[in-house]
C-alpha cells in the first residue's frame, strides 16, 4: 500500500517500476477506469529495449 502526500503524489513500489520498465523521467499516463486510478507508462517515449512484453503492441 502507498500513501498519497499533500501534493497528490505517490511513490510506485520498486518492484512495480521494474516490472513496467518505469525509470526516472519515464512519462506515465494516469486515468480513471471503473473507479480505480490506472498508471501506465507512455510506451512511445520508452526505448524499445525497456518496453515490457505485457505492454508491447503487436502489429496487425
Amino acid at each position: 500500500m502507498v500513501t498519497v502526500d499533500s501534493k497528490g503524489r505517490i511513490v510506485l513500489p520498486k518492484e512495480v517500476r521494474e516490472r513496467l520498465g518505469i525509470d526516472p523521467g519515464t512519462e506515465v499516463e494516469v486515468h480513471e477506469e471503473d473507479g480505480r486510478a490506472v498508471v501506465e507508462p507512455e510506451v512511445e517515449s520508452m526505448p524499445s529495449s525497456r518496453i515490457p512484453r505485457s505492454l508491447a503492441r503487436t502489429s496487425s
